[in-house]
């Protein structure tokens, strides 16, 4: 998604369902279909959609991030039981 300096938002998306997804919350002035393309060098992430492309790097993550890496399987859903039981 990008907006022009005269305030049209346009949307680029890789597929007509895609498209068609995101339109069902947002509002956009044109909708266009294109190839989109990611990439990464590095920490340097591009991002290509139609004449919009978009270069940024990555930081290190937060303490978040670095516990949910630690976690060594799958998460399991709670039962309505032991949701806010005492351990």
């Amino acid at each position: 998604m990008s907006e022009s300096d005269d305030g049209e938002r346009v949307l680029m998306a890789p597929t007509r369902e895609t498209a068609d997804f995101v339109r069902r919350t947002y509002v956009f002035d044109t909708v266009r279909v294109v190839p989109v393309y990611v990439s990464a060098d590095g920490a340097i992430r591009t991002v290509t959609a139609g004449s919009l492309v978009l270069r940024f790097t990555t930081g290190r993550g937060g303490l978040l991030g670095f516990m949910h890496g630690a976690h060594d399987g799958p998460a399991r859903p709670c039962d309505q039981e032991t949701v806010g039981a005492a351990p």
